[in-house]
């Protein structure tokens, strides 16, 4: 599970998704979106093209930094249910 959420964090930071980010919303539901159709996702070629993507992407300091600082917050028990962002920003979805 900790690997699944390194990995959404990595995702996040290289494709500089902030779901929580007010001003910028329709680009966040978009986001949102293709996380999504990923998570349904079955084509095993199209995952495979996307694993590929994110092992040639290179890991910045400072994505390292959020990916740390995302990772601290998990463990402090900062984190919000799909239930609850869902309810928080279903005016965007």
């Amino acid at each position: 599970m900790v690997q699944d959420i390194r990995w959404i964090l990595k995702f996040c930071c290289i494709f500089d998704i902030d779901l929580f980010e007010k001003k910028n919303m329709d680009t966040s539901a978009e986001k949102l979106e293709l996380i999504q159709w990923i998570a349904e996702l079955q084509d095993a070629s199209i995952l495979a093209k996307l694993w590929s993507i994110k092992e040639d992407m290179p890991v910045t300091d400072a994505e390292r930094i959020s990916i740390e600082n995302g990772l601290e917050d998990f463990r402090k028990g900062k984190v919000h249910s799909h239930l609850q962002v869902k309810k928080r920003y279903e005016k965007w979805l």
